[in-house]
């Protein structure tokens, strides 16, 4: 279980710090609106964009209650 458990953290971190300029594919595009601070849910999200980058899928709404990364 352990060694799994290592292999897993290992593959995990070589995803994560891949270094990915998404800013080239969402040019153009309005800014998400933040609403968390006054909603923990919201009726009103649109899916604007849903790409993929290196193994990362990246998706865009129009506005959402969570902190984005």
């Amino acid at each position: 279980m352990e060694a799994q458990q290592e292999r897993s953290r290992a593959g995990s971190k070589d995803m994560f710090k891949q270094g990915v300029d998404r800013s080239k594919y969402v040019e153009g595009m309005p800014p998400t609106k933040f609403s968390g601070y006054n909603h923990l849910y919201t009726d009103e999200v649109k899916l604007l964009k849903d790409f993929e980058v290196n193994g990362q899928r990246v998706l865009i709404f129009n506005i959402t209650p969570l902190y984005g990364e």
